[in-house]
């Protein structure tokens, strides 16, 4: 057995957080990815960030859903629950796995650790955001997550999730946070 975990100490997850709060238009993101230093300048020197992509920020990945918004303004503001229901930022900070550590992984910390340090980020949240949702048919559900902490912040769900890596077919698990907009209904 292996793990791996990704320091999120600091204010990491705080900013995390702060993109719940961020109207759902793609210049209020692009502005909280550019402050945060997110983004990568493109020829014309206008920012550019990898939507629909792994999305290297300082030692971790976050993996980005599609872009917010509405159409092609990028100020306009979209709170239509179909609209851009794939816009999610996941922020990846545990892995571990029963079998081998694939080639160029390291497994650098016991598998226990991997459950505290779900642990840890659960009571980081808890103390931001209070308890959360109960399940239910109107909270948000991830299909990789066997285990989750779902909160309702602004319009958007912030989930603690324990499940399935999708990239490594699940091989391994991984513990994530995630931010995509609040809809009604089960989501997936």
């Amino acid at each position: 057995m292996a793990a791996q975990l990704r320091s999120v100490d600091g204010d990491l997850p705080d900013r995390i957080l702060e993109l719940a709060d961020l109207p759902r238009s793609y210049r209020a993101f692009e502005n909280a990815f550019v402050r945060n230093g997110w983004h990568h300048v493109g020829d014309d020197g206008r920012p550019v960030i990898g939507w629909l992509d792994a999305w290297p920020i300082g030692g971790h990945w976050l993996e980005l859903g599609e872009y917010p918004g509405c159409g092609d303004d990028a100020d306009a503001v979209c709170d239509h629950p179909e609209c851009r229901a794939d816009c999610s930022i996941v922020l990846p900070f545990a892995y571990v796995t029963d079998g081998e550590t694939p080639e160029g992984q390291h497994g650098d910390a016991k598998p226990d650790e991997y459950d505290a340090a779900y642990g840890q980020m659960a009571g980081r949240l808890r103390a931001r955001l209070g308890e959360p949702e109960p399940p239910g048919p109107e909270v948000y559900v991830s299909e990789f997550a066997s285990r989750s902490a779902v909160w309702s912040r602004g319009g958007a769900w912030v989930a603690l999730l324990d499940g399935d890596d999708p990239f490594s077919y699940g091989s391994w698990r991984r513990a994530d946070v995630e931010v995509r907009p609040r809809a009604v209904g089960r989501e997936t």
